[in-house]
């Protein structure tokens, strides 16, 4: 459950900027891909994935859900 007072939600089209507005964001991370799924409150969605050689994973941390 996410809990926020005061949720404001602007973004409407797919793939916009929505970190701008309240959001949920999952990242998954993997040996050498990464993909990130974020929702606004209006439920646009943002998706982004990287994947390959250049692929780096500075400044992540491991956990165990």
């Amino acid at each position: 459950m996410v809990e926020e007072p005061f949720v404001e939600g602007t973004l409407t089209e797919r793939d916009s900027l929505i970190y701008e507005n309240n959001d949920i964001e999952l990242f998954v991370a993997g040996r050498d891909a990464y993909y990130e799924l974020e929702i606004n409150s209006l439920g646009t969605i943002y998706e982004s994935s990287s994947s390959g050689r250049g692929y780096e994973r500075a400044g992540t941390r491991r956990c165990r859900v």
